[in-house]
């Protein structure tokens, strides 16, 4: 009446010496198991500074060609860039901090949201060495 439903084992693999050889879970999956280990704590500092350096990415451009608008325009200009951190927070908090008490399943998804955050983290960082060496320059 049902189907089947029991685990099967990953296959294994025989070599010409008579070793098993199992296929180890693909490294993203590591990766994300162990971000998604870390303490809700950790996670939730995580996604703030993500969406903290989405806005500051986001802000740097806007200000960097901030002669060509006027007040108003740069002002919503502005509002946007805080619309694009809050959707990295908002994505941050379905896809890797989760409801109190649970662990949010191990998805590729979440090695994509990290990889955006630790971008925009370098970006962030570029433009801010690039002013301390034009200053002191």
């Amino acid at each position: 009446m049902g189907r089947n439903t029991k685990h099967k084992p990953p296959k294994q693999k025989q070599t010409s010496k008579n070793v098993t050889i199992t296929p180890s879970p693909a490294r993203g999956y590591r990766a994300i198991r162990y971000l998604l280990q870390l303490p809700r704590s950790a996670r939730l500092a995580l996604t703030a500074v993500f969406a903290l350096a989405v806005t500051l990415v986001m802000a740097l451009l806007v200000f960097y060609e901030s002669i060509f608008y006027t007040n108003s325009l740069l002002n919503v200009l502005m509002l946007v860039c805080v619309g694009f951190g809050m959707a990295m927070y908002v994505a941050g908090w379905q896809l890797y901090i989760g409801p109190v008490g649970e662990t949010p399943p191990a998805r590729l998804a979440v090695l994509w949201y990290v990889g955006l955050g630790a971008l925009a983290i370098f970006l962030v960082t570029l433009w801010f060495l690039q002013g301390i060496v034009k200053g002191l320059l």
